[in-house]
């Protein structure tokens, strides 16, 4: 089109202002759009991730204030600037392709020389392994971008490559197959873009996926460990109704205070006495000696957001505002506690156990013919006791978890779906340029569903090896999401666990869209045979 129109006289300077504008307008679209939808979900989510972060173990959310005309105005002025510097970009290539209309073929050998393969290696393998010096939360961040550039490199630089030495070891007797595999090496070249925005969508959504898999195994795992009696109860009982006589059934308060420990505030709670309760405390680290110097009010368990604001570890010292001073104790393990955004350290019951103030649960060590015994002394004793089973606590907490995560799912397939789109947009247009081809196969006798077969098979090939390619970079990324930026972001993390059944369905629902869609024009290329047959 903008060959026609330069030969019709339009001047090279308007059409770039015309596709300049034509960009702006695109992304301002986007951008907007993107805002209002973002700030919609986000006041949408608050009051989900406020339960979720409740229910695990005493947890507080803060979805934030933010400004949405703000947000808009930061929008159109990326947008403004993006457009800018892609006016710039494409100056110097409009100049050469008004001229003269040309296409990407085929001169891989002296384009790419080993050497630049690498030197690609090289540079992926340094990125690979720079991972580990990341050292803040924007580090991470910037980290992330440079892991998804290192990835559309490989796609443009590796997967023609690739692709072709497949291609190479297709045999020449079967004439459709080889010029299938070789015309889509060809297309993988003239569709780089496209197959850019396919893999950043689908490396971050297998990424997504791994890293919130990872989360709830985690999580469930943690309190199924965590939770260890058959009911738990809250109540805002001023006293501590474990040391009430009557109780029908033997109950354990989780006692605590807040004290301020170098300018931070640091929530000191209980942990009962006795080894058969060692069992139900997950650690990270500890020392050889943590229970006995624990049980002796030597050693202190603290959890992995004091560790990494703090920069404390196993074998260091803390001090602690106590009823009888300042105490300093040992640092003897590290414990998990995911959604907690507040640090906290473990103490023996016995130190505590005049703190009714911050009494955050009770454990009631209750069986299914107790329960409606324990529910009615509670209500002669609180009238606001909630009384739920550990089987309720955990369920609620994981449906809770589901509901939120949802939305992320949501988000992933959103962006799959447009990715895919401008990679179907791309190709569609990339096979209309090949109608002679199609044309002369079909002239020889190759039959519509034959061509169509091929040309759904050159699709896959394409969309099966950008996926083949995210699937590493995927990886990676899960692994900054765990172990930077939720380290530097909340001050906490958890194993990351790879699941080949999340890995193999965030893979097929990213091809599976992208092959419906670049499946659809199949179906009116019958038609175009034969209207192109009749003009003839």
């Amino acid at each position: 089109v903008l060959v026609k129109l330069r030969q019709l006289g339009v001047s090279q300077a308007i059409l770039l202002r015309v596709l300049q504008l034509e960009m702006f307008i695109l992304a301002l679209v986007g951008a907007v759009g993107g805002v209002i939808a973002g700030a919609s979900l986000v006041s949408a989510i608050t009051p989900v991730l406020s339960n979720i972060y409740r229910f695990l173990l005493d947890g507080q959310f803060s979805g934030g204030q933010f400004s949405t005309p703000r947000l808009m105005l930061m929008a159109v002025v990326f947008c403004a600037i993006a457009v800018m510097i892609m006016g710039l970009l494409i100056r110097q290539r409009l100049a050469h392709s008004l001229a003269r209309r040309s296409y990407l073929v085929a001169v891989f050998k002296q384009r790419f020389k080993p050497v630049y393969n690498f030197w690609l290696l090289l540079s992926l393998a340094v990125v690979a392994l720079g991972a580990w010096l990341v050292a803040s939360q924007l580090q991470a961040l910037l980290y992330i971008g440079l892991v998804l550039i290192a990835g559309c490199t490989t796609v443009v630089l590796l997967m023609p490559q690739l692709m072709s030495l497949v291609a190479r070891r297709i045999s020449t007797t079967k004439p459709l197959l080889h010029w299938s595999m070789h015309n889509a090496v060809s297309l993988s070249q003239r569709t780089r873009l496209a197959a850019c925005a396919f893999f950043i969508a689908l490396a971050a959504n297998i990424g997504m996926n791994v890293m919130v898999d990872s989360f709830r195994q985690a999580t469930e795992q943690w309190l199924e460990q965590r939770l260890f009696a058959p009911f738990y109860f809250y109540t805002d009982f001023e006293g501590d109704l474990s040391k009430e006589e009557g109780a029908p059934v033997p109950l354990l308060a989780r006692y605590g205070k807040d004290v301020r420990v170098n300018g931070q505030t640091l929530e000191v709670r209980s942990f009962p006495d006795g080894a058969k309760y060692q069992q139900y405390l997950m650690l990270d680290d500890q020392s050889r000696w943590a229970w006995s110097a624990f049980h002796a009010q030597r050693g202190v368990f603290i959890n992995q957001q004091l560790a990494y604001r703090q920069g404390l570890s196993t074998g260091d010292a803390v001090s602690l505002h106590l009823n009888a001073g300042v105490q300093d104790f040992e640092i003897v393990g590290v414990y998990p506690d995911y959604g907690n955004p507040k640090a906290q350290v473990l103490l023996p019951e016995a130190l505590l156990s005049n703190e009714y103030a911050h009494i955050s649960a009770y454990a009631a060590f209750a069986s299914s013919s107790e329960e409606a015994a324990l529910e009615s002394w509670l209500n002669e004793h609180s009238e606001s006791a909630r009384l739920i089973s550990r089987s309720t606590l955990i369920e609620q907490s994981m449906m809770v978890f589901s509901r939120t995560f949802l939305t992320t799912d949501t988000l992933n397939l959103v962006t799959m779906l447009v990715a895919a789109l401008s990679f179907f947009v791309s190709i569609t247009l990339l096979v209309m340029d090949i109608k002679p081809q199609l044309l002369l196969l079909r002239s020889v006798g190759v039959s519509p569903f034959r061509i169509k077969l091929s040309l759904f098979s050159q699709y896959c090939f394409i969309a099966v090896s950008c996926a083949m390619l995210a699937l590493p970079f995927a990886l990676l990324l899960a692994w900054l999401l765990v172990n930077k930026v939720n380290r530097f972001a909340f001050h906490w993390t958890y194993p990351l666990i790879l699941d080949p059944m999340i890995i193999m369905q965030s893979l097929l629902i990213g091809l599976g869209l992208l092959v419906l869609l670049m499946a659809l024009p199949l179906g009116r290329l019958q038609a175009r045979f034969y209207s192109q047959q009749e003009a003839l």
